[in-house]
């Protein structure tokens, strides 16, 4: 599901560089691209931090 939604903000990315009418329309699809992956940035974080610890809460879990 992360590596998808990684890959649709590449296209985003891709299709904001190419047909752009004005300087206004380019700033904010790339803006729009940073914000994009800053909040997938943040999801990617927060997935892996709660991964280790249910991973890490059953592996205690198993072993206690």
């Amino acid at each position: 599901m992360l590596n998808g939604c990684h890959t649709s903000v590449q296209q985003l990315a891709g299709q904001a560089t190419k047909s752009q009418v004005n300087a206004y329309d380019k700033r904010l699809s790339s803006n729009v691209v940073q914000a994009t992956a800053s909040a997938l940035q943040d999801l990617t974080i927060k997935f892996r931090k709660c991964q280790s610890a249910y991973l890490h809460s059953k592996y205690f879990h198993n072993y206690s």
